[in-house]
């Protein structure tokens, strides 16, 4: 079709659709993904979908300036999900906004040592 834009072949072509793929949680700090238990069957869905519930009761209490909240929330990740710059700097604002700002300090720092490309979130 000449007056189309693009040459590629549309978003429903079967050249462009690709498979379904089992989930897996990216990690930051390696190059490929983790597959999430059972090829991302109801386990490995139950997982993400528990993270997910932390990750956004965290974020939702610090939208309300509910702090002390959201602070414990990002703190009940396991290890690999809490070292990460989003957590970390969404834990950081919850501390200022508390007035902790010292441990608010600490917690930037780690955020900004794992990820020094990070921006967003750190002013």
């Amino acid at each position: 079709n000449p007056g189309r834009r693009g040459s590629g072949p549309l978003p429903s072509s079967p050249r462009t659709r690709s498979a379904v793929k089992p989930l897996s949680i990216v990690d930051p700090h390696r190059s490929t993904a983790t597959p999430l238990p059972d090829g991302g069957g109801t386990s490995g869905r139950h997982e993400l979908m528990s993270l997910l519930q932390v990750l956004g009761n965290g974020y939702r209490h610090l939208c309300q300036y509910r702090c002390t909240e959201a602070v414990r929330n990002f703190r009940d990740l396991s290890r690999e999900q809490h070292q990460t710059g989003w957590v970390l700097s969404m834990e950081g604002r919850a501390l200022v906004e508390a007035g902790r700002h010292q441990e608010a300090r600490k917690v930037f720092q780690e955020a900004r040592r794992l990820e020094r490309y990070r921006l967003r979130g750190m002013e």
